[in-house]
């Protein structure tokens, strides 16, 4: 006789059961040479065999365009692999029902490339991880962290003038990197009018890619592609000699990609300015700027003591954290952070960085982003969705609830 009574046992995956594999990273995005750590979570609602547990990490720059000679065409490609490593989370197991975590850690290339998605290259990197199951269907997971470029010079205001002794205009930009989701901010000025009819100025994503084809034997081919990006702004001649100079600001999207130089491919950002002449050649004027993550350049942190080597942690296992002591500065930073926020709007990492350089505090990226954690850990402010590039945050209106002293 069958007993009816439930046994807890090993389950097949089927759709039915709805089993999931979760992929989370520890930062919105990553700067070259740092660590990223994350974990793999599976959400099982059955204890669940499992052959193996790994994660894959890798990084390539990829070329693939197609030129046209008359009626035939020619493919070229491409790849840099920058890295291409994994880890085995796991061996042969049971693993229990609910949410389990298996923690990893992998560390960024020095020499990495910012991810980019363009029209003949794109960079990417991206972590896989695979659940294999026995005699079901294996759990799989792809996420794609983003890597950003640091700017680690101080950043200067730039001037431009074309070479034309008339017309004659200049271009000042108020810097010469730019982080994705700010303003570039400039003036034009009108030196000599002459016969200049208007300006105009549009703003160009310029993309460079080589690669390897077969044209009887294996040949070498080239693609540009200069994209224009967002609006053009003209002003007339009138307009212009009566004011002689005029402001501009030009806002980039939060997910304006950085500029980059890499083994097969390259982007640069530039300003262009086309000076309209009637009946005759326009002229036209280049600025370039690129679009980085700013950095805080060595000689402005003095450490007090010595600075000893990082100790390294196996890539299986996460370093700790160490949170170190609240020092006055970091508490006028705090301080500042709340009066950014006070309007109750969401602001990113990025946006908030900027607001505190504009009071002339000038802080490391991650260290906002850990002076933010830490204000919503103590309640004052609260994690209002991970977008895709940048966390975002506001002032918590309500007070947690305080518990009673014993």
């Amino acid at each position: 006789m069958q007993s009816t009574t439930a046994v807890p046992t090993e389950q097949r995956i089927s759709p039915g059961n709805g089993p999931r594999i979760i992929v989370q990273v520890d930062k919105p995005f990553y700067l070259p040479g740092q660590r990223l750590q994350g974990q793999v979570q599976l959400n099982l609602k059955h204890p669940t065999k499992i052959r193996a547990l790994e994660i894959s990490f890798q990084g390539t720059e990829n070329v693939h365009f197609t030129t046209k000679h008359g009626k035939y065409s020619t493919t070229y490609k491409a790849t840099n692999p920058m890295v291409s490593t994994g880890i085995r989370l796991s061996g042969q197991t049971t693993v229990p029902a609910g949410s389990t975590d298996f923690p990893f850690a992998f560390d960024i290339p020095p020499d990495a490339l910012p991810s980019y998605l363009g029209k003949a290259a794109k960079v990417t990197w991206m972590l896989s991880a695979k659940a294999d199951v026995p005699w079901g269907g294996d759990l799989k997971r792809d996420v794609y962290p983003i890597v950003v470029n640091p700017f680690r010079r101080q950043p200067v205001d730039v001037a431009f003038e074309n070479q034309e002794a008339s017309p004659r205009i200049r271009l000042e930009l108020s810097s010469n990197v730019y982080q994705s989701g700010e303003t570039v901010e400039g003036k034009l000025v009108l030196l000599e009018a002459g016969n200049m009819r208007a300006v105009r100025l549009q703003l160009f994503l310029l993309e460079q890619a080589a690669g390897q084809g077969k044209v009887i034997g294996t040949t070498s081919g080239s693609n540009v592609e200069n994209m224009q990006m967002g609006e053009t702004f003209e002003w007339p001649r009138d307009n212009l000699l009566a004011a002689r100079e005029v402001p501009f600001r030009i806002p980039l999207s939060p997910q304006t990609p950085c500029s980059y130089t890499g083994k097969y491919s390259s982007t640069e950002w530039h300003l262009y300015a086309t000076l309209d002449i009637p009946h005759h050649g326009d002229i036209h004027l280049d600025a370039s700027f690129a679009v980085a993550m700013r950095t805080i350049p060595v000689a402005v942190v003095e450490p007090h003591g010595a600075v000893l080597p990082r100790a390294e942690t196996p890539p299986s296992t996460p370093a700790q954290v160490v949170v170190p002591q609240e020092s006055e500065p970091q508490e006028s930073q705090v301080s500042m952070i709340v009066e950014i926020l006070a309007d109750g709007s969401a602001k990113d990492v990025v946006s908030v960085s900027n607001e505190l350089e504009k009071k002339g505090s000038i802080v490391d990226i991650d260290q906002v982003r850990g002076l933010c954690e830490r204000l919503v850990q103590q309640g004052r402010l609260e994690r209002v969705g991970e977008g895709e590039f940048f966390a975002q945050y506001r002032l918590r209106t309500v007070a947690p609830a305080q518990s009673a002293s014993p």
